[in-house]
């Protein structure tokens, strides 16, 4: 299997993000399968990046936006002439009409919505602009390919508005993997109980309310933590 992930990501360091992409590429690759990447051009100097590129095959598209929509279409198509892939994964919005317009006809998309649409503090016209599009751009998409959502909370509330449709929708929670804490854990405090530390953004989106579920269920067993 052939697979591009294509992420709206530019950001200066790479975070959990980028590491757990590369833990999907490397388990597709032992599977016998290929993963390539997709991003934006401002992502190409970026020490992350230039590293990443170092183990894995990138291409990198115009920045998306209304004036350069057109560009972006036609770099895809380029790279997907190339790659011919059977799965398409988008991350972080932004590219996603553009690949269901220009994605190989055999191919699956799915579009991983990892941000909820807050045009809250907006002015009242651009709010109304903002609002249109977003319901013009998932009524497109609805139709075509599948949704992975990381918090119950945002696929409620996209099917609650019809954007997405239950069939072609899925969650899967967030998470980070704790290998980078494993040559650490000498600078941690030993602790009596068990210990639950975490930081969230935004505690709603993110599904903080799994972390108080998980202590509940460590403590119905007798493993109090703190």
């Amino acid at each position: 299997m052939k697979v591009i992930q294509i992420c709206n990501y530019f950001a200066d360091f790479k975070g959990s993000f980028i590491n757990q992409l590369e833990l999907l590429a490397d388990k597709i690759k032992r599977s016998g399968g290929q993963c390539t990447f997709i991003f934006p051009k401002q992502a190409k100097e970026l020490l992350w990046c230039t590293d990443l590129q170092m183990r894995h095959k990138i291409y990198f598209v115009s920045c998306i936006n209304w004036r350069t929509r057109n560009v972006v279409k036609k770099e895809l198509v380029s790279i997907f002439n190339i790659e011919k892939p059977n799965l398409i994964h988008s991350h972080f919005d932004g590219y996603d009409v553009s690949i269901s317009k220009v994605s190989p006809f055999n191919s699956v998309q799915i579009y991983h919505r990892h941000n909820e649409f807050d045009v809250s503090n907006l002015t009242w016209y651009k709010k109304l602009y903002a609002l249109a599009h977003i319901k013009y751009k998932m009524y497109y998409l609805r139709n075509g390919g599948y949704s992975i959502f990381i918090s119950e909370d945002m696929y409620s509330e996209f099917l609650s508005k019809q954007y997405v449709k239950k069939e072609k929708a899925k969650i899967i929670f967030n998470g980070i993997s704790t290998f980078s804490l494993e040559n650490h854990k000498v600078t941690f405090k030993i602790f009596d109980k068990k210990v639950v530390f975490s930081l969230i953004g935004n505690w709603h989106r993110k599904g903080g309310d799994i972390i108080f579920e998980a202590i509940k269920t460590i403590n119905e067993n007798e493993n109090k933590v703190i």
